[in-house]
């Protein structure tokens, strides 16, 4: 790995001044909560700093922190071949405000977290000689990271993802301490059991509306559900639930998972990368409910293995309201009547309980900083 701006890196090291790293990446909270956790385990040794998108749940995410964040115009170019214009247009712009982020500030690293925000800065920072670490969070390498691994200095994926065409070194998922649970409740303590729903850091309209339908039906009663709906879309999902006589907690947006996933006997959830990863060391039971506008599918290849060890379920998203209502029904229903159920999920997912990548993360980057 290299430095950055010349005296002003060299100078600020040997003067004992923090050294700076920028992570990338933006979006969702699915490519921001994982560079949290690194910052966590790096602690007062450096300063961090962020480049994330314009969409509002990269302040909601990053303004609590009181880390110094930086938003670029950059956005994914989709499939339409008619944006490439603006898409260049957009991503020369965010090069070129990320250089002189990266210089003024004499970075030392950048911990590309994939995704379209890490393009123009991974670029950007290879212009300038500063070490690139570039991680992959999901089962399948997405397009900016295929095109951006051969540019780092070190790739780390949570996935065998023969796809980045790199060596990389296999880790695990990296969650932030506030993701975990401190104290875990007995299953069913307090009466009825506790039923997480999330749609992670934007919500899920389809599974907000899937829930909704349950309550109208009126089969939600056995259960106390703690749900978050996503910015905007609270207030229908808590009418009905009061409507219909559920007892519920209904958030639009939490930070402090922890403590939810210790209070939840099973969940309903999206199934990215970092929402697979929170449930499974958290050792939820979890109906995942992939995103199904994604080409390539990877939300369901991130539950894989999971679902075919029998700790976890996967259900395909029908879009569809009442259908999806049927197929999350059913499986409540088996979930509610049968403990055993519950207690063998939870059995089968201490077995993936493993090492958090947050720290393999954290000395690759003390590694490419050189030291």
């Amino acid at each position: 790995g290299g430095r950055a701006g010349g005296c002003e890196a060299t100078c600020d090291f040997m003067s004992g001044a923090k050294p700076t790293i920028f992570f990338a990446g933006g979006g969702t909270g699915g490519h921001l909560y994982p560079s949290l956790a690194v910052a966590e385990r790096l602690g007062d040794a450096v300063e961090p700093r962020f480049f994330c998108s314009l969409k509002a749940v990269d302040g909601r995410v990053l303004e609590p922190t009181g880390y110094r964040y930086t938003r670029l115009s950059v956005r994914g170019l989709g499939g339409n071949p008619l944006g490439w214009p603006g898409f260049l247009y957009r991503f020369k712009s965010s090069q070129w405000v990320a250089r002189q982020e990266l210089r003024e500030a004499g970075a030392r690293c950048v911990v590309a977290m994939g995704g379209y925000v890490s393009g123009p800065v991974v670029y950007a920072a290879r212009g300038l000689g500063v070490g690139v670490l570039l991680v992959n969070l999901d089962a399948t390498a997405g397009r900016a990271n295929r095109r951006l691994a051969p540019m780092a200095d070190r790739v780390l994926s949570v996935y065998d993802e023969p796809g980045l065409g790199v060596a990389y070194e296999k880790i695990g998922f990296p969650i932030r301490d506030a993701a975990r649970a401190t104290e875990r409740r007995e299953a069913g303590e307090g009466g009825k059991p506790t039923l997480l729903v999330t749609g992670a850091s934007s919500g899920a309209k389809t599974i907000n509306e899937a829930m909704m339908e349950l309550a109208e039906r009126g089969e939600l009663g056995e259960w106390k559900v703690i749900h978050l709906t996503g910015m905007g879309r609270a207030e229908d999902v808590r009418r009905v639930y009061g409507e219909r006589g559920v007892e519920a907690e209904v958030h639009e947006y939490v930070d402090g998972m922890g403590e939810l996933w210790g209070r939840a006997d099973a969940a309903v959830s999206r199934a990215g990368a970092g929402s697979v990863a929170e449930a499974v060391a958290n050792g939820v039971p979890t109906v995942f409910v992939p995103y199904p506008y994604h080409k390539d599918a990877h939300q369901r290849l991130n539950v894989e293995r999971y679902e075919r060890a029998g700790a976890a379920v996967c259900l395909t998203d029908a879009i569809d309201r009442r259908e999806n209502a049927d197929r999350l029904g059913r499986v409540l229903r088996e979930m509610r009547g049968e403990r055993a159920v519950l207690a063998g999920m939870r059995d089968k997912l201490r077995a993936f309980a493993g090492e958090d990548g947050a720290e393999a993360i954290a000395g690759a980057v003390r590694a490419v900083m050189g030291g």
